[in-house]
């Protein structure tokens, strides 16, 4: 018996001592080629540090980026399961990358998620496109935002806004569905021409799959490293009604191409449709952009001016209701300027300086989208003395930015006089970029800040807010940094 158990002792041994060395040997063949790389947390065989965002960070992973800069600098790196990510954490670093090294570091890393890979069997839009593709999508895009008469746009779908928080008389009214309804229908007028009824099956429809936003991880998702996931039964039935619901939304946006093309004209365009067909056969550039394409677009523009702008507006709505004073300063200035007998129009902002101030610091501490989009290096290249290789992946920390001790005093204080000069006023110091930076910089921006501005003064001048529920600041991260869901109370000023 002493044998066979000295055997059996040997054994385990032997094994245990195995394993040990293939792990060794797995570290070992990951970090081969990766000398000069930014520092960053021991990474496991396999899965990298993709665990060490749950836990704590679960929903929280813009803290778990911060916390890493803490431990390992502005420029550090970690590993989602096999891929490196390189996190920029600093004003300078991401001007270096993105602005100076805007050749390389331009193109998106499509390839390197299984689920941008699904997406785009149909064709791409612009987030996922990269080089003469991606230039033509984005041009057509500004063609139209450039054509819209915006303003009339927003201000139409503010009164909508407006006639509902009267409606409410001060009774508690949830504001993102509200929002979201509103800035979807502003996107449509843009892309299609058209506003939804309320209770439209199309509408409702669109509204599902855009709000899938609020929840959906991204790039994070375990399915775009471990795609065979997708085989496990409780994965796959979410996958196929996720998917037959984009499915069916694609369906229609195809329908309404086919209609436009029936009904289109050469005169001026009235929706990007119209930009598509009456560019198609006079721009050689137009090649790169097949119907799906359009499609495809036509899907990545609605979550991702839609969503954004609406939870921009509930953190603006949020931080006015934690700080009445500041609230009421702002009412006071819109007031004083614009009165009470007409709607605030954009051409009157220029005059209200304290409340300009009061939404970029709001922009500042919400920041919603809390990272850049992924670029990837078409070569490697050296910033701050650390090695960004080719193909790998690189995130701005965007959050990180809005809140560096050495940019902004007291960062985590709400304070809009940070935004005031000496002049009192509007100024914008470098590390704030709520958009990102560079040509991969938002491409709405311009729609974004006006939406944010129209909405929220008119708001402002009607209504003075309170708020019930839980009115917390610690947001949740998913694509995008929202506030946890909350009660506004708008009581009318007049």
């Amino acid at each position: 018996m002493d044998v066979l158990n000295m055997f059996s002792d040997l054994t385990t041994c032997t094994l245990l001592v195995g394993l040990v060395i293939v792990l060794l040997i797995a570290v070992i063949m990951s970090k081969k080629e990766q000398s000069g790389i930014p520092p960053g947390p021991f990474a496991w065989p396999i899965v990298g540090n993709a665990f060490s965002m749950g836990g704590k960070y679960k929903g929280k992973r813009h803290k778990y980026f911060d916390d890493m800069r803490k431990r390992y600098g502005s420029i550090y790196s970690f590993y989602f399961a096999s891929q490196l990510h390189v996190v920029l954490n600093d004003a300078d670093s991401i001007e270096e990358a993105f602005v100076k090294h805007k050749s390389e570091f331009s193109n998106r890393p499509a390839d390197s998620f299984w689920i941008v890979r699904e997406i785009n069997k149909y064709g791409t839009g612009i987030v996922w496109s990269n080089d003469d593709a991606w230039k033509v999508k984005t041009g057509l895009a500004h063609q139209i935002l450039g054509e819209s008469n915006l303003e009339d746009m927003v201000r139409a779908e503010t009164k909508v806004v407006l006639d509902v928080l009267s409606q409410s008389d001060g009774k508690p009214l949830a504001s993102q569905k509200l929002f979201l309804n509103a800035t979807v229908n502003i996107i449509s007028r843009i892309l299609l021409g058209s506003r939804f009824d309320d209770n439209d099956p199309d509408f409702l429809r669109i509204i599902d799959v855009v709000s899938t936003a609020f929840t959906n991880e991204g790039t994070f998702s375990m399915l775009n490293v471990f795609p065979k996931l997708r085989f496990l039964p409780c994965i796959a039935s979410k996958l196929r009604v996720l998917f037959d619901k984009v499915g069916t939304v694609r369906n229609y946006l195809s329908g309404q191409i086919s209609e436009h093309e029936k009904q289109h004209t050469k005169d001026k365009p009235n929706d990007l449709i119209d930009v598509y067909l009456s560019k198609k056969d006079q721009d050689d550039g137009m090649k790169l952009v097949s119907k799906g394409d359009l499609v495809r677009l036509i899907l990545e523009v609605f979550p991702a001016a839609s969503v954004t702008t609406t939870i921009s507006l509930n953190w603006a709505l949020l931080y006015m209701i934690l700080h009445p004073e500041i609230q009421k300063k702002c009412q006071d200035e819109i007031e004083s300027v614009v009165g009470t007998d007409r709607m605030v129009h954009w051409s009157d902002r220029s005059k209200l300086p304290y409340t300009q101030a009061t939404l970029l610091e709001i922009q500042r501490v919400a920041s919603v989208a809390a990272t850049s989009v992924p670029h990837t290096p078409t070569k490697d290249v050296v910033l701050s003395g650390f090695l960004i290789p080719k193909d790998c992946i690189v995130i701005g920390n965007l959050y990180s930015c809005h809140f560096d001790e050495q940019t902004w005093d007291e960062p985590l204080v709400f304070k809009p006089e940070r935004f005031l000069n000496d002049d009192g006023n509007p100024t914008k110091p470098p590390a704030f970029m709520p958009f990102s930076v560079g040509p991969r910089s938002c491409p709405g921006q311009t729609l974004a800040v006006l939406e944010l501005f129209v909405f929220f003064t008119n708001i402002l001048q009607k209504f003075s807010l309170t708020g019930s529920g839980e009115l917390s600041t610690d947001g949740n991260y998913a694509i995008f940094l929202s506030p946890p869901p909350f009660l506004i109370h708008a009581k009318s000023r007049q």
